[in-house]
Protein backbone atom coordinates (compact mmCIF):
# COMPACT_ATOMS: atom_id res chain seq x y z
CA UNK A 1 0.00 0.00 0.00
CA UNK A 2 1.31 3.42 -0.91
CA UNK A 3 1.93 6.01 1.72
CA UNK A 4 -1.05 8.40 2.15
CA UNK A 5 -3.77 6.15 0.71
CA UNK A 6 -4.89 5.11 4.18
CA UNK A 7 -5.73 8.74 4.98
CA UNK A 8 -7.82 9.02 1.81
CA UNK A 9 -9.77 5.86 2.71
CA UNK A 10 -10.51 7.21 6.17
CA UNK A 11 -11.63 10.54 4.70
CA UNK A 12 -14.05 8.80 2.34
CA UNK A 13 -15.35 6.57 5.16
CA UNK A 14 -15.85 9.61 7.41
CA UNK A 15 -17.75 11.46 4.67
CA UNK A 16 -20.03 8.46 4.03
CA UNK A 17 -20.64 8.07 7.78
CA UNK A 18 -21.50 11.80 8.15
CA UNK A 19 -23.89 11.64 5.19
CA UNK A 20 -25.60 8.59 6.70
CA UNK A 21 -26.03 10.32 10.08
CA UNK A 22 -27.43 13.45 8.39
CA UNK A 23 -29.89 11.32 6.42
CA UNK A 24 -31.09 9.41 9.47
CA UNK A 25 -31.38 12.46 11.73
CA UNK A 26 -32.76 14.82 9.11
CA UNK A 27 -31.59 18.35 8.58
CA UNK A 28 -34.48 20.13 10.19
CA UNK A 29 -38.08 20.56 9.12
CA UNK A 30 -38.71 20.77 5.40
CA UNK A 31 -40.36 23.85 3.98
CA UNK A 32 -43.48 22.32 2.47
CA UNK A 33 -45.30 24.31 -0.22
CA UNK A 34 -48.59 25.76 0.93
CA UNK A 35 -50.76 27.12 -1.90
CA UNK A 36 -52.03 30.66 -1.34
CA UNK A 37 -55.58 31.11 -0.12
CA UNK A 38 -57.93 32.34 -2.84
CA UNK A 39 -60.60 34.91 -2.00
CA UNK A 40 -62.77 33.44 -4.79
CA UNK A 41 -65.30 30.67 -4.34
CA UNK A 42 -66.47 28.28 -7.08
CA UNK A 43 -70.20 28.70 -7.57
CA UNK A 44 -70.69 26.55 -10.72
CA UNK A 45 -68.79 24.81 -13.50
CA UNK A 46 -69.22 24.57 -17.27
CA UNK A 47 -67.61 21.56 -18.98
CA UNK A 48 -65.39 22.61 -21.90
CA UNK A 49 -63.89 20.60 -24.76
CA UNK A 50 -60.33 21.59 -23.82
CA UNK A 51 -58.59 23.41 -21.02
CA UNK A 52 -59.23 27.16 -20.93
CA UNK A 53 -56.28 29.44 -21.61
CA UNK A 54 -57.75 32.87 -20.81
CA UNK A 55 -61.07 34.44 -19.86
CA UNK A 56 -62.59 37.92 -20.10
CA UNK A 57 -65.99 39.01 -18.82
CA UNK A 58 -68.11 41.79 -20.29
CA UNK A 59 -71.62 42.33 -19.01
CA UNK A 60 -73.47 39.02 -18.70
CA UNK A 61 -71.08 37.06 -20.90
CA UNK A 62 -67.74 35.36 -20.28
CA UNK A 63 -65.51 34.90 -23.32
CA UNK A 64 -63.10 32.01 -22.96
CA UNK A 65 -60.04 31.35 -25.11
CA UNK A 66 -60.49 27.58 -25.19
CA UNK A 67 -57.21 26.51 -26.74
CA UNK A 68 -57.97 23.85 -29.35
CA UNK A 69 -61.73 24.37 -28.84
CA UNK A 70 -61.55 27.97 -30.11
CA UNK A 71 -63.63 30.78 -28.61
CA UNK A 72 -66.28 29.81 -26.08
CA UNK A 73 -69.09 32.19 -25.06
CA UNK A 74 -70.84 31.58 -21.74
CA UNK A 75 -73.88 33.40 -20.33
CA UNK A 76 -73.04 34.20 -16.68
CA UNK A 77 -76.09 36.34 -15.89
CA UNK A 78 -76.96 33.72 -13.24
CA UNK A 79 -73.59 32.82 -11.67
CA UNK A 80 -75.08 29.73 -10.04
CA UNK A 81 -75.99 28.18 -13.39
CA UNK A 82 -73.90 29.45 -16.33
CA UNK A 83 -75.05 28.48 -19.82
CA UNK A 84 -72.81 27.64 -22.78
CA UNK A 85 -74.03 29.95 -25.58
CA UNK A 86 -71.63 29.25 -28.43
CA UNK A 87 -68.35 27.67 -29.44
CA UNK A 88 -66.62 29.36 -32.36
CA UNK A 89 -63.84 27.64 -34.33
CA UNK A 90 -60.89 30.03 -34.54
CA UNK A 91 -58.88 27.87 -37.01
CA UNK A 92 -55.82 28.38 -34.79
CA UNK A 93 -55.07 27.72 -31.12
CA UNK A 94 -56.97 30.29 -28.98
CA UNK A 95 -54.60 31.26 -26.18
CA UNK A 96 -55.76 34.73 -25.12
CA UNK A 97 -58.81 36.98 -25.30
CA UNK A 98 -59.57 40.69 -24.91
CA UNK A 99 -63.03 42.25 -24.99
CA UNK A 100 -64.07 45.87 -25.34
CA UNK A 101 -67.34 47.71 -24.93
CA UNK A 102 -68.38 49.91 -27.82
CA UNK A 103 -70.90 52.64 -26.99
CA UNK A 104 -74.14 52.51 -28.96
CA UNK A 105 -74.71 55.20 -31.58
CA UNK A 106 -77.27 58.01 -31.13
Amino acid sequence: MRKGTMGIRWSVAAAVFAAGIATLCGCGQQDLYEPPHSPWQISARVPLESSPEDVAVLGDFAYVAGGEAGLVVIDVSDPGSPVLVATIDTKKYAESIKVASVPAGD
